[in-house]
């Protein structure tokens, strides 16, 4: 919409009712509808502010990798939950904050 090669929550709504686009993300396999845009952008970015165009390539890529077997707003739903039920058993040192992090990049890299 703008140039300023972000996305934010809107236009993410947006781009999920653009018959173009939509298209694309079905040829790509990307399952989702416009009504489940804003829970996948917050489950997927832990944030309502735009993120960078690289930052939301790395999170559609996501999205394709787990949408063989269901839905991309359950995977990324399942995955804040694991998220969250971890830091309420185990309150996590620096230590396991970085390996956590190198994790979640390795994954997203593949």
């Amino acid at each position: 919409r703008n140039q300023d090669k972000m996305v934010d929550m809107e236009e993410f709504k947006l781009m999920l009712r653009t018959p173009e686009i939509k298209a694309i993300l079905t040829e790509c396999q990307i399952d989702i509808i416009p009504e489940e845009a804003e829970d996948i952008f917050l489950v997927l970015f832990q944030r309502r502010e735009p993120v960078s165009w690289a930052e939301f390539n790395c999170g559609l890529k996501l999205l394709t990798r787990y949408n063989n077997q269901a839905s991309s707003k359950d995977i990324m739903l399942l995955e804040g939950q694991v998220v969250k039920l971890d830091r309420y058993l185990a309150p996590c040192s620096r230590i396991e904050i970085i390996d956590h992090m190198r994790s979640r990049a390795y994954l997203l890299q593949e």
